[in-house]
């Protein structure tokens, strides 16, 4: 049974300007796995926002492994903090690809991205990795 070894979420940021680690797919999720989170803009007016993906468990981004970056949405009309509504979905499959896809709500704008990532592997593919680098190991 494959199961994400890790959480995978994206770095939001509060009204107060501090970082967290959003989880969208939680730890042991079965692959494929899936998540989506609703999401908002943090200053007046602000024309986009960056997608950052990562790996882990604490709310502190710093204490999460990056996992990449999908990109800039932007095109967000101008308004107040808050009100934009962009959803964020992240797609976990077996071939170890995070796909990502972005829309601001009122606009319609889209980001659509795909994140390889090795570090990704379930443990039984992690095992099988670590041997296979074992036997190619020059002595």
């Amino acid at each position: 049974r494959n199961v994400t070894a890790h959480s995978l979420g994206v770095v939001v940021q509060d009204f107060d300007g501090s970082p967290k680690d959003a989880r969208l797919i939680p730890k042991d999720s079965l692959i494929p796995a899936s998540g989506q989170g609703n999401f908002s803009t943090v200053q007046d007016n602000q024309p986009f926002v960056d997608i950052i993906i990562l790996q882990g468990e604490d709310e502190d981004p710093e204490e999460c492994t990056r996992v990449g970056d999908a990109s800039r949405l932007d095109g967000i009309p101008p308004q107040p903090r808050g009100v934009p509504q962009i959803t964020v979905t992240l797609e976990y499959d077996k071939s170890g690809i995070v796909h990502v896809h972005a829309r601001e709500n009122t606009s319609g704008k889209e980001l659509t991205t795909t994140i390889e990532y090795n570090a990704l592997l379930s443990g039984p593919d992690m095992q099988r990795a670590m041997a296979r680098a074992e036997q190619a190991k020059v002595q």
